[in-house]
């Protein structure tokens, strides 16, 4: 994943954060029922955004402090598909325009936040979501006496939301190397 994000960067193609914070409004009967159409709804918007802007994405599902889903996305774009990326400094919230609107149409939460990332940050953006369980023994937490920490929980219910929904936590599109030969129906990689 730090190789994909890197190699985003080296192509120099146009770089955003997406976060996505599930809505539980959406989904009050459990949340098994929120984890799996927070998955399909995030399907959705990410072939909405490869087919309108053949972009390139890497995704991290966490869980939430009460156990829904949430999403952290990196979207390449060939340069020069975002007209006003150049004039924006990292990041930057984008407020407006086509690309935001897209977004906000297919996005399956109301509150998202979608920032400009260029440089270094990318590889930052993604590791540190990532690495939050890498050095954790889920096994081991599932032994201890005293109250898990917050990031343990989130931990622990991501892994089990995602097992019990058959999801991924981490998901990427197939490389596209923003040129004629690629064709836009790049299948995602799981």
């Amino acid at each position: 994943i730090i190789d994909r994000a890197q190699d985003m960067i080296r192509r120099g193609g146009q770089l955003m954060a997406l976060t996505v914070t599930f809505d539980a409004k959406n989904f009050t009967e459990s949340r098994v029922k929120a984890w799996k159409g927070y998955g399909k709804a995030l399907s959705r918007l990410m072939k909405e955004l490869r087919r309108k802007y053949k972009c390139e994405y890497i995704s991290v599902l966490e869980s939430t402090n009460k156990g829904y889903p949430h999403a952290h996305i990196v979207l390449a774009f060939e340069k020069g598909t975002i007209p006003y990326y150049d004039k924006l400094k990292n990041k930057t919230k984008i407020k407006y325009g086509e690309l935001f609107n897209v977004v906000k149409k297919f996005a399956p939460a109301r509150k998202f936040h979608l920032e400009v990332i260029k440089g270094n940050a990318t590889a930052f953006y993604l590791v540190k979501y990532i690495a939050k369980g890498e050095k954790k023994d889920i096994f081991e937490l599932l032994k201890k006496d005293d109250h898990l920490t917050k990031d343990e929980r989130k931990l622990l219910q991501c892994l089990l939301y995602c097992t019990a929904c058959e999801t991924r936590q981490i998901r990427m599109s197939e490389k596209i190397y923003f040129d004629d030969s690629v064709k836009s129906d790049t299948k995602e990689k799981i």
